[in-house]
């Protein structure tokens, strides 16, 4: 059900996830339950994060994850809170209420933390421009900018006047930059911003095989 890799990648760092904590023994100082389990929350899903964008994973769960992610589209975070959540509490029987709470805010936090890892470096921004403009906007931003862009074909619904929609994929860091250039081109464009959940392909990242 996975590639050669993943299932390499896989083996690889269940070997040295074992072996590091036997080796690591690091002690935060941290005496509460609740930080623990915020602390812990954030260090594992960043790990957990980071080694499933390396198309890898630790083993286990994290395989059953990638699974139902691939074929149902089920987030990764969410398989891990889910299974964790029937598995804690079926453990009230044997664990204090308190352990049990502090575990499900920490596979609550892993869960997020791991969804947001995989996802902050696909994050973009898809900006809309409507302007007269929109040539000499066009020409600037892919000289000045170095980006690429798009037109769609518009037309105004009262005017009936055809025009060019530029569309643009950008980063947060780049969207001032964008903006200024824009309304320095034509103060009276009409500058739309949305949020995107991930851009795969082209000049930006590759789609993930695992």
């Amino acid at each position: 059900f996975v590639s050669r890799r993943f299932f390499l990648y896989s083996l690889y760092a269940m070997f040295a996830c074992t072996g590091f904590f036997e080796v690591l023994n690091f002690d935060f100082g941290i005496h509460s339950e609740l930080y623990a389990a915020i602390a812990s929350g954030v260090l594992s899903g960043f790990g957990g994060g980071m080694i499933l964008r390396s198309l890898g994973s630790g083993g286990g769960l994290d395989v059953v994850a990638v699974l139902l992610n691939r074929r149902y589209n089920i987030g990764v975070g969410k398989t891990y809170f889910g299974y964790n959540v029937f598995l804690f509490a079926a453990s009230l029987a044997s664990m204090a209420v308190d352990k049990v709470i502090s575990s499900l805010i920490l596979v609550f936090i892993t869960g997020i933390t791991v969804e947001y890892t995989l996802s902050m470096f696909n994050q973009r921004k898809v900006v809309f421009i409507i302007s007269d403009a929109s040539d000499a906007i066009a020409a600037r931003i892919m000289k000045s900018m170095r980006l690429g862009a798009t037109y769609l074909r518009g037309q105004g619904a009262y005017s009936g006047n055809e025009k060019n929609v530029l569309m643009t994929v950008i980063n947060n860091i780049q969207l001032k930059k964008l903006e200024e250039a824009v309304f320095t081109e034509d103060e009276n464009a009409l500058f739309i911003v949305e949020n995107t959940f991930s851009v795969l392909g082209s000049s930006f990242s590759r789609r993930k095989i695992y």
